[in-house]
């Protein structure tokens, strides 16, 4: 018998390489616990569904996206093949049904502290607002850049633009009032 901890890392690994080959209605139960040399009921005894294994290989796509990056202020999060997939499979997931609060976005908290350091260190809720909303720019952009007629020049700009933005996050911060909630007063 395999451990369980091998099993997953295996399910999850096999599946992301089936999504990358195949359409994702093709990626099965059957296939993938094929593919992984391992029983059926394994998916279930692990993940609960399919659908758990599927927001268990979006977050590993997460990660590894963000463990390719070398500062979280790069925008090359845009392009990478893994954000792009991880997207189009939430995308098809939610459409196809799946509750959306499965696939909650937890990775913001687990950078949160590296994105305060590399910018100056803005406020946490700043921070925060700052990742969820580049996650959101991020996602529509995997899912509809094909679909808008913009120039190379225009994405560029775009980038160059948001880029622009993020220089400014801790002067916005602190006209908020951000970056003095929570602060103690001096005396």
């Amino acid at each position: 018998m395999v451990p369980a901890a091998e099993a997953r890392e295996r399910l999850i690994l096999v599946t992301i390489d089936l999504l990358r080959q195949l359409p994702f209605n093709q990626v099965t139960a059957r296939r993938v616990t094929t593919e992984a040399d391992l029983a059926l009921p394994t998916i279930y005894r692990i993940f609960g569904s399919m659908e758990g294994l599927f927001a268990a290989a979006s977050h590993q796509l997460m990660r590894q996206a963000l463990a390719k990056t070398e500062r979280l202020q790069d925008l090359e999060l845009f392009f990478d093949p893994d954000v792009i997939l991880r997207s189009r499979l939430l995308a098809w997931l939610i459409a196809e049904g799946a509750d959306p609060t499965s696939f909650t976005v937890s990775f913001v908290d687990e950078i949160i502290d590296a994105f305060q350091e590399e910018t100056g260190g803005v406020s946490e809720r700043a921070a925060s607002i700052w990742l969820h909303s580049l996650t959101f720019l991020l996602e529509g952009y995997a899912l509809f850049s094909g679909v808008h007629n913009m120039s190379e020049e225009q994405v560029a700009d775009g980038f160059a633009l948001i880029s622009e933005l993020r220089k400014l996050l801790p002067t916005v911060d602190a006209t908020l009032g951000w970056s003095t909630e929570g602060a103690s007063p001096t005396s």
